[in-house]
């Protein structure tokens, strides 16, 4: 009969937490990108909340192992390795750890995510002291945490939010500058609507961003216009800037941005877009070529749907094609924004207009088939798929001036995990 000695209980301990410390951080990448991914729904980021919590609990059941590994993989780790380090820190009493998996989140853009993501993960009793604690901090880094973590988990800071907008240090800081703008206009504190607009005067093309989409989201419709640079030039903010605008202006106006977009051909993603976010039915017909050609059909079909509520797979409007296929770069894989929409079949796809079209009129806003009201865009947040969820928020935000534009990346009982 074979005796176990220490030695071998640690290293069967040993060889599950590399295991479990290598499962980790992929599924922590897999449920960040399943976030915005239009074959996921709150279902499934439920699914993978709960396979992340599993193996962090795993890895805590051998504490100082699982550290001793966080701390070997930090100084080169992936947001994901950033992510499990923070989470298990965060839960730890070593204010040391924290220190590191700080520092390791905030060394470079690229990781911050994982760190951002274990504070808006973890529960309310052991997010919060920390989150505090950083807000009051001395290091602009630190604050700027902190706001990103109220905006990640939707909570209010409430008068700790508009001091840090009359300090002039955190004003020179422009990442935390940005974070306070946006979170003012996602929790709808209409109380700092000047502040937004003393920003859309900054110098930074960042903070003037921000300052324009919170104005917006409080309520100053008009702002809108000034987002228009950000669409027309290759920005950063593009998408954010299309998604928002397309949802605020006058049809005439939106109609007019999206006819000039229309006519520059390095502009075809932007007005298939920006048609999909209008739910303009007046614009399918032009965007049935696009669903024609190879490099525009999954967009221009997922902006068909989009508009008419027409489920290509349900209906059976697709046809079989070899999958897109991520450039890869060792573990960091860049997704094409159309990995896994649907092929649609353009001839099936026009059929079904012809002989549908006049359910829909023109003039008129759609949104998953139905015309932009409560009741449907509250369906739609609650059982949609994640890219569905995201737009019902947005227009549930902008409808309701006291509602705050919910995160779709959180699920019931996000943090309510032990």
């Amino acid at each position: 009969m074979a005796i176990l000695t220490d030695e071998h209980i640690a290293d069967a301990y040993h060889h599950q937490t590399e295991r479990v410390f290598d499962d980790a951080p992929f599924v922590w990448l897999q449920r960040s990108r399943a976030v915005n991914q239009p074959h996921y729904d709150r279902t499934d980021l439920a699914a993978l909340d709960r396979r992340l919590g599993s193996l962090v609990e795993a890895l805590l059941t051998t504490p100082q192992q699982a550290w001793s590994r966080c701390a070997q993989a930090l100084p080169t780790a992936s947001a994901g390795e950033v992510f499990v380090a923070a989470a298990i820190a965060f839960r730890g009493s070593d204010v040391r750890c924290v220190q590191q998996a700080v520092e390791a989140g905030l060394s470079s853009e690229s990781r911050f995510p994982g760190l951002l993501s274990a504070l808006a993960w973890l529960p309310d009793s052991i997010a919060h002291p920390w989150i505090h604690r950083f807000l009051r901090s001395k290091k602009m880094d630190h604050k700027h945490l902190a706001v990103a973590a109220y905006s990640a988990r939707c909570e209010d800071p409430a008068d700790e939010l508009t001091l840090l907008l009359q300090r002039e240090d955190c004003l020179s800081h422009h990442k935390l500058y940005c974070g306070m703008l946006r979170l003012a206009g996602e929790l709808k504190r209409v109380d700092l609507l000047p502040a937004a607009q003393r920003a859309r005067h900054a110098d930074h093309p960042d903070v003037k961003f921000w300052a324009h989409w919170a104005t917006v989201l409080l309520g100053d419709a008009d702002a809108a216009h000034a987002l228009h640079p950000f669409i027309a030039a290759a920005s950063a903010h593009r998408a954010a800037a299309l998604d928002l605008c397309m949802r605020v202006l006058p049809l005439p106006t939106a109609r007019q941005w999206i006819s000039a977009w229309a006519l520059d051909h390095t502009q075809v993603r932007t007005t298939i877009q920006a048609i999909g976010v209008l739910g303009d039915p007046l614009a399918v017909d032009w965007l049935l070529p696009k669903i024609r050609a190879p490099e525009t059909a999954r967009l221009a079909g997922e902006a068909f749907a989009t508009i008419t509520g027409i489920d290509l797979v349900e209906q059976k409007l697709t046809r079989v094609e070899e999958p897109l296929h991520p450039a890869s770069d060792e573990d960091h894989l860049e997704l094409s924004e159309d990995q896994f929409l649907p092929v649609p079949d353009a001839d099936a796809v026009t059929t079904a207009w012809r002989t549908q079209q006049d359910a829909w009129v023109a003039g008129q806003r759609y949104f998953l088939g139905k015309p932009i009201e409560r009741t449907h865009l509250e369906h739609i947040y609650a059982n949609g798929r994640q890219r569905q969820r995201r737009s019902a928020a947005m227009e549930l935000a902008l409808a309701d001036p006291q509602r705050p534009l919910d995160n779709h990346a959180r699920v019931q009982g996000f943090s309510d995990h032990p």
